[in-house]
């Protein structure tokens, strides 16, 4: 998938999944991806601009342990224009390189959907850099799905301490911060999953 500063997108009718201008046609999606569609139930807002929900409730791991923190990411590439994840929010997203699995950059979508972190002039300089550096056109993109544990909550605070978290440990070559501080919960355990790319995948913060 090709990631560039501008990118628009038309839509060539049937019904359509749709947030903040980016929409996805429902018609003719693979399984895969009509799967990945209901699992964020955007089927609730086909053609509307209001933000998907997330059912959290259908991705758990077992019971929480006194002490530890598990988290699950199940990473997913976005090869398809029309995959619903690129709608998803509350999840991180990664930069690859084009022909390498190099991890080029990590980044979080909070308040936002991966389109709209990962598309407009605020990556300018971020493209640039990376395009000059490793002599190339475009990006491999990943998506990935916090999985939390039985009774755990989503928060803003907990993904930005597991983005800072591997930011840190891995030392992406487009991320600033986090590569030398960073706030640190005791007890943190990151394992990466799905379509994740480097050998090492399990991650831990200090006891």
């Amino acid at each position: 998938m090709a990631v560039k500063t501008h990118q628009n997108h038309s839509n060539s009718g049937g019904r359509l999944f749709g947030v903040s201008g980016f929409q996805v046609p429902m018609d003719g999606l693979s399984p895969k991806l009509a799967c990945r569609g209901e699992l964020y139930g955007f089927a609730d807002f086909a053609g509307t601009d209001e933000q998907p929900w997330y059912k959290a409730d259908e991705l758990k791991l077992a019971r929480p342990v006194a002490g530890i923190l598990r988290v699950e990411i199940r990473w997913h590439e976005l090869d398809d224009e029309r995959d619903p994840a690129w709608l998803a929010s509350f999840c991180l997203y990664a930069y690859l390189h084009p022909e390498r699995n190099w991890l080029l950059y990590i980044g979080k979508a909070d308040n936002q959907t991966v389109h709209q972190r990962t598309h407009g002039d605020h990556k300018a300089d971020l493209f640039d850099y990376l395009c000059k550096r490793y002599d190339i056109e475009y990006f491999r993109i990943l998506q990935g799905d916090l999985v939390l544990e039985e009774g755990r909550r989503r928060s803003s605070e907990l993904l930005s301490l597991v983005e800072s978290l591997l930011i840190m440990r891995l030392q992406p070559p487009g991320n600033i911060a986090s590569t030398l501080s960073r706030q640190y919960r005791p007890g943190l355990r990151v394992y990466c999953g799905g379509d994740w790319p480097i050998k090492r995948a399990g991650f831990h913060d200090w006891d």
